[in-house]
């Protein structure tokens, strides 16, 4: 730092760039965001490209100077001109979305494919994810280019789409090889995608032990599926030594449930209802997280919610709300709700009989081959 320091003071530009990323990270001297604007704009002032990159950044995100949008555009423009490759990706970013700049899209994505070419890891991933939006196999070979210059998002992409087949033909083997790259980079999407492939041994040996290693790893840093897979996997452990992994595996279940995400209120919903995981029953809560995850379109969730209130469990006895939440999943598809339904017609329940209507929802069960429609067809009397 001393060394930089005094270089700047000569000024020269590539020390005076050093100094400012010294001062804006807190490198070996008190981070200073003001300072460190400072020194990018003195060497940006001599057309030193990756300073007038940072400082173009520095006022995209107000970070040392008030954030200035026209401004920044200005020094990623001279940054982009003399061929940066951060510099362009920003530029080119700022083009698709308008910042300091009219938008333009067209314009944007040439820029961002010049900024790929010249080998910025970000532009190459942000190029591989529009081309895949719009259905080019080409976005494939850009996520390839970013994952082996170590851009840990395009790896955790990447590894999907050889996981998925999504362009690329499947292989679960380089798919696991991507994740477990991502994941020692902090990767929270690659952290749960190894995890998962851990536990049922999908590209990779077998090891429920690491896979929850690396569950909790994305679970930690909020990731609301690894939450639920790990809260899951907890839940199973049998035995009393293990009782306080099921208290924890609801904790986490819970904890992804709060933030909204829909297989954990499912999971939560069922773990109240039976009493799992350390906790007595609590049938009125089960309700509730049965209608969240409901409402998110679970139709599990949703079935067992009719079945709470046609049953009279955690909510006072319902038909007719019971009919209510049979008819909607047996509109979206359920052959149990809608051989349940069929029910409610015969019997009147929740609704007047109509075994007309019993009839045509027991035969649309039937057809998706589940046998129970067959047999509550055999029930309905015949007008």
């Amino acid at each position: 730092l001393a060394c930089f320091q005094s270089a700047a003071a000569q000024p020269y530009a590539p020390a005076l760039y050093r100094l400012g990323d010294a001062l804006a990270a807190g490198r070996g001297v008190e981070a200073s965001p003001a300072q460190a604007v400072r020194c990018f704009e003195a060497a940006a002032r001599q057309g030193y490209a990756p300073a007038q990159a940072e400082l173009g950044r520095s006022y995209l995100r107000g970070s040392g100077v008030p954030l200035n949008r026209e401004t920044a555009f200005a020094w990623l423009a001279r940054a982009e001109a003399q061929g940066h490759p951060d510099g362009s990706t920003a530029h080119a970013l700022c083009l698709i979305r308008g910042y300091g700049v009219a938008p333009d899209a067209a314009q944007g994505m040439l820029a961002m494919r010049r900024a790929a070419h010249r080998g910025s890891a970000t532009a190459q991933l942000a190029l591989g994810l529009q081309l895949l939006e719009h259905g080019d196999p080409e976005g494939v070979d850009w996520l390839h280019c970013a994952a082996q210059a170590g851009n840990a998002k395009a790896q955790a992409r990447f590894a999907r789409c050889l996981s998925e087949g999504m362009n690329v033909p499947r292989d679960p083997e380089a798919a696991a090889h991507w994740n477990a790259q991502a994941a020692h980079q902090g990767e929270a999407a690659a952290q749960l995608a190894l995890g998962l492939a851990l536990r049922t041994g999908a590209g990779t040996r077998r090891d429920p032990r690491q896979a929850r290693v690396w569950l909790r790893r994305a679970a930690e840093q909020n990731n609301s599926e690894a939450q639920t897979w790990l809260g899951f996997m907890l839940l199973q452990e049998t035995g009393r030594r293990h009782a306080t992994d099921r208290e924890e595996g609801l904790a986490w279940v819970r904890r992804a449930a709060e933030a909204g995400f829909a297989q954990a209120q499912y999971l939560l919903g069922i773990c109240l209802y039976a009493g799992y995981g350390g906790t007595a029953q609590a049938p009125a809560e089960a309700l509730k997280w049965f209608l969240a995850a409901a409402g998110q379109q679970v139709l599990p969730a949703r079935i067992l919610a009719a079945f709470c209130y046609y049953q009279g469990v955690g909510a006072p006895r319902d038909r007719a709300e019971a009919f209510r939440q049979f008819s909607v999943a047996a509109e979206q598809g359920s052959p149990v709700a809608q051989i349940w339904l069929a029910y409610c017609y015969v019997h009147g329940e929740g609704v007047d009989v109509d075994l007309k209507l019993a009839r045509d929802w027991a035969q649309k069960a039937w057809r998706q081959g589940h046998p129970g429609g067959h047999q509550m067809l055999r029930k309905i009397p015949r007008e």
